[in-house]
């Protein structure tokens, strides 16, 4: 069975129906990355040719087969420090955690060559990452609003931590990713999210604070 992940592996080849080719471990890896049915080649990903990053597997949904996904590091001289890695995961602090957000995998780089800590869900930026400090909450959820959620099939979940990114101007950067994965969808959707909760809820601002 193929590996989720490839760390530290240096994309060497794009084909046209899909298949990346990675150099990883002193061997090649040829792994099926997103097919396109016109034969055309995703001019991004070949500018990415000869960087170093991790191919990552994608599993297959309703709108897309599985394939694996490279994404070259911010910081070229990043790689795995293996022998960093806590496998010890801290007790539960609220309901839905499962520690995968806590800083548990090795890395280095040239500017701190002696390794450091980070979430197993990312991959830290050029400028290191955010660290996951959301607390857990339980809310109901009325019918009309998984009805509407549905009507742009979307999940409830999906909705409002897009609507919470957008309204509390969280950015989710390459070069210094949130390892809570909250992430705005635009400006314009910062600007309306930020106007509706000064709308609805400005007035109860402290307003000689």
């Amino acid at each position: 069975m193929k590996a989720t992940q490839y760390f530290d592996a240096r994309l060497i080849e794009v084909s046209a129906v899909g298949e990346i080719v990675v150099e990883y471990q002193g061997g090649t890896v040829r792994l099926p990355g997103y097919p396109r049915s016109d034969g055309m080649i995703d001019t991004w990903i070949t500018e990415e040719i000869g960087k170093i990053g991790v191919a990552t597997f994608a599993p297959e949904t309703e709108h897309s087969p599985a394939f694996y996904r490279f994404e070259p590091y911010a910081n070229q001289t990043m790689r795995r420090a293996y022998e960093l890695d806590m496998f010890a995961r801290p007790e539960p602090p609220g309901i839905g955690f499962d520690g995968y957000n806590v800083e548990s995998i090795g890395w280095r780089n040239d500017v701190l060559p002696e390794g450091f800590l980070a979430p197993r869900g990312i991959v830290p930026g050029a400028n290191g990452f955010i660290s996951d400090e959301t607390i857990n909450i339980t809310i109901g959820i009325p019918p009309e609003f998984c009805d509407l959620c549905a009507e742009v099939k979307r999940s409830p979940e999906d909705v409002l931590r897009g609507f919470i990114a957008d309204a509390a101007g969280l950015n989710n950067y390459i070069n210094c990713p949130r390892a809570d994965g909250f992430g705005s969808n635009g400006s314009d959707e910062r600007m309306m999210a930020r106007d509706y909760f000064e709308r609805a809820h400005g007035m109860w601002r402290d307003r000689y604070s």
